[in-house]
């Protein structure tokens, strides 16, 4: 036990010696980019993790379903190790001692099982930055063992607002709203999530031909209305998806809509901002000013159902005109639509149902479908 005890405390000095060579690192070499910084800071983790994954063996320490490691996203195989928890000691066996067979096949599990216990890097290539998430860089990455493209997001511990329990475990909230929501084809699909010491790692899939709609609107100007009520009508289904799951959204906008150029298929992302579901208020904001509803500037509260309408409101004036219709809280709360091209009589009185001022006059969303434009 005092040999035990002995590499326990060393561990720890080395966690402490990655810590204090981080600050080093941010102080000393700013001018380094920041995905170079992540593929440092990993490997210095995923070391940390083999000596971690050592000790346990040697202290006999490996079972699963003791909650030592978290569930994959997506079914299956590659659990995550948890630095800050110590394994919880194991009970003494009432059982019978195993025969020769028995323990055989024992070995052949735990080995089966160690096989299973991948670090993130034994994984998955991490590339260059691709955006900035709610909370947390964004990395274009690439599993290895079938070449699939991830988008990879490392969220900070300390920027972490709201928590939630998945499977005995502690993570942030977008974590848990993203498995609540998962299975739908309008939305991100996470893949895989993993704990680290400082942070938590979100895998998710990413379509090699995809764009989100900002940059595509940017580059190739506002949309056509057939373009647009083809993606409009994806993206209120993907809407109305979350919300039949008890989740809210909150940042809906054209950064968070990607949309495959190839196949036309949107897929709503980044559920950083997002919360649960509920009937009552909400009394503070998570999302982008320029697409806030005006009672939350007036009343200081929203309901996410009516919010999220107002919403779809400056997404859909965006897509057809080219540029969002608000850009300072006064003009959102003052609600006076000027349209700078001509665009279709329906079009106009779905964007001015949409935003109404009155959130009682906003329709729902089933019935935003019905309208006569997409007819």
């Amino acid at each position: 036990m005092e040999a035990q005890n002995q590499q326990q405390q060393l561990l720890l000095q080395q966690y402490l010696q990655y810590q204090s060579l981080q600050q080093q690192q941010a102080a000393q070499l700013p001018q380094l980019p920041e995905d170079a910084m992540l593929r440092m800071n990993l490997l210095m983790m995923a070391q940390l993790q083999a000596q971690q994954e050592l000790l346990n063996k040697q202290m006999m320490f490996s079972r699963v379903d003791q909650g030592y490691y978290t569930s994959s996203a997506s079914s299956g195989s590659s659990p995550v190790r948890d630095l800050e928890s110590p394994p919880p000691a194991p009970k003494k066996s009432r059982k019978r001692q195993k025969s020769k067979d028995e323990s055989k096949s024992a070995r052949k599990q735990q080995k089966s099982s160690s096989q299973e216990k991948q670090t993130f890097l034994g994984l998955y290539e991490v590339y260059g930055v691709i955006g900035v998430g709610g909370g947390g860089m964004v990395y274009s990455g690439r599993r290895i063992t079938d070449g699939l493209p991830v988008a990879i997001k490392r969220v900070m511990r300390e920027k972490v607002k709201r928590w939630e329990t998945v499977d005995g475990h502690k993570v942030p909230q977008e974590i848990a709203l993203m498995l609540r929501v998962y299975g739908h084809p309008g939305v991100i699909r996470l893949e895989d999530w993993y704990e680290c010491m400082d942070s938590f790692i979100l895998v998710m899939e990413r379509p090699e031909s995809a764009v989100d709609l900002f940059d595509y609107i940017r580059e190739s100007g506002r949309m056509g209305e057939s373009e647009a009520q083809d993606v409009f009508k994806q993206i209120v289904v993907a809407v109305a998806h979350i919300h039949s799951r008890g989740v809210v959204h909150r940042d809906i906008k054209d950064e968070n809509i990607i949309l495959e150029r190839e196949t036309g298929e949107i897929k709503l992302i980044d559920f950083g901002c997002g919360t649960m579901l509920k009937e009552s208020a909400y009394r503070d904001f998570s999302g982008t000013p320029e697409f806030y509803p005006p009672e939350w500037f007036t009343s200081k509260y929203y309901h996410a159902r009516t919010a999220a309408v107002w919403s779809l409101g400056i997404l859909l004036y965006d897509m057809l005109l080219g540029e969002i219709p608000f850009k300072s809280k006064e003009k959102i709360i003052e609600n006076q639509l000027h349209f700078k091209h001509s665009i279709s009589d329906s079009a106009l009185d779905l964007i001015r149902c949409l935003l109404q001022s009155d959130p009682e006059q906003r329709p729902p969303l089933e019935q935003i479908l019905l309208h006569p434009w997409f007819q």
